[in-house]
């Protein structure tokens, strides 16, 4: 019971301190508040400091959702340090973290030129710095249910400040708010709204289905509690409101893989299907009871003749590229300057290829694919260490990050290669064996329930 107390007052600094921050963001984004972000930096480095090996690892996870609110790569070094520095005993050099190494050193290759910029070598490698050190250390010491319920918070609070920045506009009329089909987030053509928090619509649904299958995966292996419905019911609404296609699609994606990993009877299977239905239903009439010019905008999105968005048009072009040109089909272009070399195929920043595998391929030829097979390949291995008897649950955090970077980016986009951080994680855990202590709300594991009051646990 002691380490318990202790492990819960020590977190009481961590919490408040991301509470203070995420608060700081919200005044900056939403009510137009002129703070400047190195003090959101600050406060991050304080955090890791002062936490924890759980707490920074959680820190890192919470920076997904923040990317367009503070100095990500910043904030990743500082932490990435920071552990190198406290816990080296911690880090355990391993064979898994090889395709990472290789990664790095390809991409290096590509910087021979004139023009080469360190910083921007940096910048592409810390994702995959973070993502080595989250394999180096032993799994089994990294709290899933605290990071992932301090990352659903954290996504709640921006999509909470991208609610109020719509209302803001509108003179806090939300009825006036969605009649004019805004979506919540900024859309890919458009500069972020001033540049202060706000989220692409895509990419914000995408994280809103994250965080709804890490909610779920512990509410099915017996380690939710009570709020996590809340949190899961906060992401639906946020999701929907993004009008995302890539939300919907891959939001069935999850429910589908979940009925699957359900562990039961076939009649267990179905109520869970039917709930789940009957949930979807019930939300979808209250949505079009309430916004119903919102509804019909959602529904005329899958009714469009190019539901793609012109992503089809740009796979065309991008095959025809790398079939016209051996030295990217084997080679690459290089992330350095990824985006201005593209601008020579289309004259256009913003025609990046909007699917994972062809940008890998731009980028670092087919060796790039080899190595992120190999990667992926290592995660599974390396996890067998922490999880020997695997289920279809333990893979539908990497599933669903896949099948969206097919339709978006992956190597180039530090959030997605972020979030390969919380899929291996996802993968280390014995769902149904090793988390039934841990039902309190962002804290330590719980005492043994059947203790009664006055007994030692």
């Amino acid at each position: 019971m002691d380490n318990i107390a202790r492990t819960q007052h020590n977190h009481r600094r961590f919490y408040s301190l991301l509470a203070f921050l995420l608060g700081l963001i919200s005044l900056r984004y939403a009510l137009q508040i002129d703070i400047p972000p190195v003090l959101f930096l600050v406060i991050i480095i304080c955090m890791a400091l002062f936490g924890d090996l759980n707490e920074i690892c959680c820190i890192c996870i919470c920076c997904i959702p923040l990317h367009e609110s503070i100095d990500l790569f910043y904030a990743l070094a500082f932490c990435v340090s920071i552990i190198a520095i406290k816990y080296p005993r911690k880090i355990e050099l391993n064979l898994a973290v090889a395709p990472i190494y290789a990664m790095i050193v390809w991409e290096l290759l590509h910087c021979i030129r004139s023009d080469f910029s360190i910083m921007t070598f940096i910048v592409n490698c810390i994702p995959l710095l973070v993502l080595a050190i989250f394999m180096c250390i032993d799994a089994r010491k990294i709290d899933y249910c605290y990071i992932g319920r301090a990352f659903a918070i954290t996504l709640t609070v921006i999509c909470m400040s991208s609610l109020l920045k719509l209302l803001y506009l509108s003179d806090f009329n939300i009825l006036k708010t969605f009649a004019g089909l805004q979506r919540l987030g900024h859309d890919a053509s458009e500069v972020s709204l001033d540049g202060k928090g706000s989220i692409q619509t895509n990419t914000l649904g995408i994280l809103c289905v994250l965080a709804i299958t890490w909610l779920m995966q512990l509410r099915m292996a017996g380690s939710g509690s009570s709020r996590d419905i809340v949190l899961v019911i906060l992401m639906a609404v946020f999701g929907t409101l993004t009008a995302s296609r890539t939300y919907l699609v891959c939001l069935v994606l999850m429910l589908a893989l979940l009925l699957f990993s359900h562990r039961g009877s076939l009649e267990r299977k179905l109520r869970f299907l039917g709930g789940m239905v009957m949930l979807a239903m019930i939300a979808l009439a209250l949505l079009y009871l309430i916004f119903p010019d919102l509804m019909e905008y959602y529904i005329s999105r899958f009714a469009e003749k190019d539901i793609t968005a012109g992503r089809d048009v740009l796979m065309v072009k991008y095959h025809k590229f790398i079939l016209d040109n051996p030295k990217v089909m084997f080679w690459g272009l290089g992330l350095n300057r990824f985006n201005e070399d593209l601008m020579l195929v289309h004259k256009v920043a913003a025609n990046v290829p909007h699917n994972g595998i062809q940008e890998l391929v731009i980028a670092w030829g087919f060796p790039g694919i080899i190595m992120f097979i190999c990667l992926w390949g290592v995660m599974i291995w390396r996890s067998r260490h922490f999880c020997t008897k695997k289920r279809l649950i333990n893979y539908i955090l990497l599933i669903i990050i896949l099948v969206k970077s097919q339709a978006g980016q992956m190597l180039n986009s530090s959030y997605t290669m972020l979030t390969f951080c919380f899929a291996y994680l996802s993968m280390c855990q014995n769902f149904f064996q090793a988390n039934k202590g841990y039902s309190d709300f962002l804290s330590a594991p719980m005492p043994n329930k059947t203790a009664r009051r006055g007994e030692k646990v």
